[in-house]
């Protein structure tokens, strides 16, 4: 899933990627859920989460599960990511700045 332009923020955005992924609802879950005492995930749970959200948002995240515990730490860490530098993304980068 790819992520367009849309009116949703970033973060509301990562929400409604935690919750289809963990089968939740969005309602259920908020910044300062904790992954682990709050939603139930194990660190699968989180490297699959990371993977989503590097397609969503095409990015480069580190796979590392140990750098977020909640959901706001997610949020930062998608708002922090370097964008992918895969040379197709370099080329349409270019192409829509001209």
């Amino acid at each position: 899933m790819k992520i367009e332009n849309t009116n949703t923020t970033t973060p509301e955005q990562v929400i409604d990627i935690v919750a289809r992924e963990l089968r939740l609802r969005p309602e259920a879950i908020d910044r300062a859920s904790d992954f682990q005492e709050d939603l139930g995930t194990d660190s699968l749970d989180k490297l699959e989460l990371l993977v989503q959200l590097e397609r969503a948002f095409r990015l480069r995240i580190l796979h590392d599960t140990d750098k977020f515990t909640t959901v706001q730490d997610l949020i930062d860490i998608v708002l922090q990511a370097p964008k992918d530098m895969h040379p197709s993304a370099i080329r349409r980068e270019l192409r829509d700045k001209n």
